[in-house]
């Protein structure tokens, strides 16, 4: 019999969490897997279930989302102090993040901040994704989503290299900011603003000196 795993799903929606145990409980056999599941609906709850575990009965896998609320009044979360605190107390727990954000600056976040061992958008998510995201992960292998591996390639073939100040310009710009947001938002002067524009105009190749279609090409090339 294979070993078991003991997985902690970290999830503020219950019929999302109930519908993620259900369907590793009824597939796990197909997967060669034995899985011990536990709840938790805030990260408060997470801390005391993580801390119940021993070294004798390991959590081995996060299966976190970023809905999860910070506490019951549902306040906004603190999800990278939450998994660095885990990294940082649990060495041996892997995480695996699920979540319905879909712009790429938000999972370039999530994977520069938090570099979790799985990244699944769930729009993405199948009864196969989920089995097989736990499987590799619990192997020590990673996996990301269809869309999360998109987003990588995409960056990985580009050539255009970019700082932070860069990246706010584009995400101010994608906001509809106009440069009397963009001075009270950016550190830069007005010149030295309207100069890194230029600058990314020319690195994205631009046809024409709009705004509008830096951030357009900015978008589509996985930057913004």
């Amino acid at each position: 019999m294979s070993p078991a795993w003991n997985i902690l799903i970290v999830n503020g929606h219950p019929i999302t969490a109930d519908a993620y145990k259900n369907n590793l409980l009824s597939k796990q056999k197909k997967f060669d897997l034995n899985l011990n599941l536990f709840m938790a609906n805030n990260l408060p709850t997470a801390l005391e279930r993580i801390g119940e575990f021993s070294l004798e009965k390991k959590c081995h896998l996060l299966l976190l989302d970023t809905n999860v609320p910070m506490d019951h009044d549902r306040k906004k979360p603190s999800l990278i102090g939450f998994c660095n605190y885990i990294k940082k107390e649990s060495l041996k727990t892997k995480i695996i993040i699920t979540t319905s954000y879909n712009d790429n600056l938000r999972l370039l976040n999530i994977l520069s901040k938090i570099n979790p061992d799985g990244l699944l958008l769930k729009t993405d998510i199948t009864c196969f994704d989920l089995l097989s995201a736990v499987k590799n992960v619990i192997l020590g292998n990673p996996y990301y989503s269809t869309s999360v591996i998109r987003l990588l390639r995409k960056r990985i073939s580009q050539k255009v290299i970019l700082d932070r100040i860069d990246t706010e310009i584009l995400k101010e710009l994608s906001n509809g900011s106009k440069m009397v947001e963009l001075l009270k938002l950016i550190p830069l002067t007005k010149s030295g603003i309207e100069k890194r524009k230029r600058r990314l105009k020319s690195a994205f190749q631009t046809k024409s000196n709009s705004d509008r279609e830096l951030v357009l090409v900015a978008k589509e090339r996985g930057f913004i």
